[in-house]
């Protein structure tokens, strides 16, 4: 029976880590940053609307669910707005 390999201090182990992540990330554009806003603000809304109809019965999950939903609505909308000002926003007619 073979001995298992084993490491000495002159065996290198190199692995091969890129310098940085290839992640090719769109930016994102006045459009599409005020329909994510639009659509996580109506998500909140609809969450609220289920919270109602369910008589409360989920209110832990379904209105952290909505206040999440409402702050990310927010952030794109303030995102939005923010490009429109520096001019990268939809061109006026």
């Amino acid at each position: 029976m073979k001995a298992p390999p084993t490491l000495s201090r002159s065996t290198s182990i190199s692995l091969r880590v890129p310098h940085r992540l290839d992640l090719h990330v769109k930016h994102l554009t006045f459009n599409v940053c005020a329909i994510a806003g639009l659509a996580f603000s109506g998500l909140a809304v609809l969450l609220l609307l289920a919270n109602l109809l369910s008589g409360n019965q989920f209110v832990d999950i379904l209105l952290s669910a909505a206040v999440v939903s409402l702050a990310l609505g927010g952030a794109f909308s303030v995102r939005a707005r923010l490009l429109s000002a520096g001019g990268r926003g939809p061109k006026k007619r």
